[in-house]
Parts: structure tokens; sequence; C-alpha cells
């Protein structure tokens, strides 16, 4: 899939305001995906299932799975400096970031350039290309991320920059939009992690409840659609914890009871009719915080935890 193809997908969901419609988008993202086109653009099955993972990631804002704690290691002033160069020779690092002084958003600020006849390292490279070289794809823009996140040692900084120039470089502006938040971490388009759940879960006809199951003891949400559109039910069934793979559990807090009490409802009167029995649980999203679950009003009107 070319990114163009992704940024305007990204665009549409963006604009959606509805939570159902949110999901069915995504959920066509994923199919388009899956069904790959000819033999000639899609290749073999395993770059199929990759492109898949990819977007999976990409629509949540993420390069890496969420148990992985890789990071781009490039930060905002680099990131505007990459724009400037592929923006052209009259702009610089503190025209970017006066512009997103006044528009507010890095994605408005990308798109407000256009791209694509400067030169430089990162515009010759492999990974990044020139200005004549095919439309820049989605692998192609994770392979180059994966390179830029690898950089180290002396003059990465450097580097780092010269891929991020490279990549901007072959982006129309609406492309350089959605990369800069990827770099940035800052997609904002209304996807969240049930929203993607759900989607796979639709797109591969998998119960969600597996699709959860599967979600908890991988941390991986580019693994389970992979999972569940080449083994369905089955195959979420077999996934299980790995070592060395932090799950989604080990993210939340110890907590007690009396925590829990503390920060829920306060329990009504003796003598209410109307009281319920409730416990509490802690989640990742929650911390310490306490959620109410109601059951069965008690018979005897009495506040039981």
């Amino acid at each position: 899939m070319e990114f163009a193809t992704f940024t305007e997908r990204a665009a549409a969901i963006e604009a959606e305001p509805a939570d159902l419609e949110i999901v069915d988008l995504v959920r066509a993202l994923l199919e388009e995906s899956a069904a790959g086109g000819s033999s000639d653009e899609r290749g073999d099955g395993d770059r199929a299932a990759d492109e898949l993972e990819i977007l999976v990631r990409f629509v949540q804002g993420r390069v890496f799975p969420a148990w992985d704690s890789t990071t781009l290691d490039i930060g905002p002033s680099s990131c505007y400096e990459a724009i400037a160069r592929a923006a052209g020779t009259n702009v610089g690092p503190a025209d970017v970031e006066d512009r997103l002084a006044d528009l507010g958003e890095i994605g408005e600020v990308a798109a407000s350039y256009e791209y694509g006849g400067q030169q430089g390292l990162g515009a010759f490279t492999e990974s990044a290309g020139g200005a004549d070289e095919d439309a820049l794809t989605v692998r192609e823009v994770d392979r180059t991320l994966r390179d830029l996140a690898a950089a180290d040692g002396d003059g990465s900084a450097d580097r780092k920059i010269d891929i991020l120039f490279g990549l901007f470089n072959r982006c129309a502006s609406e492309e350089a939009r959605y990369l800069a938040r990827l770099v940035l971490s800052e997609m904002r388009i209304g996807v969240g992690e049930g929203t993607v759940r759900d989607a796979i879960a639709a797109a591969f006809d998998v119960p969600t409840e597996r699709v959860e199951r599967a979600l908890q003891v991988s941390n991986d949400y580019g693994r389970v659609a992979r999972v569940a559109r080449e083994e369905g039910r089955e195959g979420l069934d077999a996934m299980d914890l790995e070592v060395g793979r932090p799950v989604q559990a080990m993210l939340a807090q110890t907590g007690t009871v009396t925590d829990a009490s503390r920060s829920g409802p306060k329990p009504p009167s003796s003598g209410s009719t109307t009281a319920r029995e409730c416990s509490f649980t802690t989640t990742p999203a929650l911390g310490n915080r306490a959620r109410p679950r109601p059951r069965r009003a008690s018979s005897r009107g009495t506040w039981r935890t």
C-alpha cells in the first residue's frame, strides 16, 4: 500500500466524529491491506501480513508494538530541522517553530509546506530515496523509521535527521502531515485500542472477546491482527504469554480494598432500600482508582464490599 493511500484513509478517519463509523473505517483499512491487490503489488503472503501489522501500528501512532521499548529517539527539534530542510532553502527550524506556534499542531505545520525538490545526504540513501523514485509505501516508511531508530553512536543525531529529511523530501503535503505525527507519536485521529480491537474482530470475522484475550497476553495489536487473518479463532486461542514480553496487566499498579473504597462512591445509609452490592477492580487504565461494578441489590439494604 502506498503511504499516500494510508494518509487518505487516516484523513477520513480523523474527519469522522462517530465512534462506530470510525471502527468501520479502520475495519475497511485492514480488509484492504489483507486483500492486497494483484500478485505483483502484493508479493508473497508474508509481505501482505507484514503490511497489515504495520498499518495496525501506524493507525495507533506507533512504529513498534506496545510491548517493545524501542523508540525512534528523535526529538521535536530534530523533526523540525528535517521538515525545514525538505521544505526549501528559505525555511529554517525557527520558521517551523514559529508556524507551530501559530497553527498549534505539527501535522498542520508539515502539511503547510511543499516538498520534493531538495538535495542532501538523506535524499540519496537507499532507504530514503530521491524525488524521482516510485511512490513511498507503508512498508518503506516503516523500514526507514526502523533504520532511524537503530542509528546510534557518534554522529547518530545528524544521521537521524538525514534519514527523516529523506522521507519528508519524498512526501506530498498530506503525507508529511501524518509522517510528522507518526514520528512524534501524535497521530490524533481518534483511534484508540478499543477501536482497533473491534475493527480486527469485524474485519476477520472472529469474536471480540477472543481478540481481547489475545491482546491481553501478547500486547501486540499488529500480531493479533495477522493471526486473526491467517488462523482465525483457533490461532487467537493458541496465543499465550511469552517470557520476556510484558503484557498489559504488568502496567497496573498495586492497590488495596481500602484504597478502592476511599476513591469509590460512598455507601448509602444502612436503612436505605436502594443499596447495592458492589465490587471493585483495578485496571491498567485506571491504576489504583476504583471502578464500581454493580451487582444485585441486597435484600437487607446493607452495603457490602
